[in-house]
């Protein structure tokens, strides 16, 4: 069963605002947005995932990799971030 959250409006103003730097390619503030989103609300799962799809867009595959395993270990059952995982992690072999 996993941990229900109860996430304040500035957290959620720092989510909405990174998803929308990262739709608009502006990944390094969207990693910085969910950071501090991240300081509040340490173990959410989602949070930390984003944070890796952000790195992974900059290229930072080692710290998105460390991002997904967090999520995974906050919340075993987040799909989307063992998938994430395992995409990056295929990636990081082929390099």
């Amino acid at each position: 069963m996993t941990k229900k959250h109860i996430i304040s409006a500035e957290v959620q103003y720092l989510i909405r605002h990174a998803n929308e730097l990262v739709n608009n390619g502006h990944y390094q503030q969207a990693v910085e947005q969910y950071d501090k989103a991240i300081e509040q609300v340490p173990d959410f799962a989602c949070f930390w995932n984003c944070k890796g799809v952000a790195l992974e867009k900059l290229n930072r595959l080692t710290e998105a990799l460390a991002c997904y395993e967090k999520a995974v270990e906050t919340d075993p059952n987040h799909l989307e971030a063992g998938f994430n995982r395992e995409v990056a992690l295929r990636r990081a072999e082929h390099r």
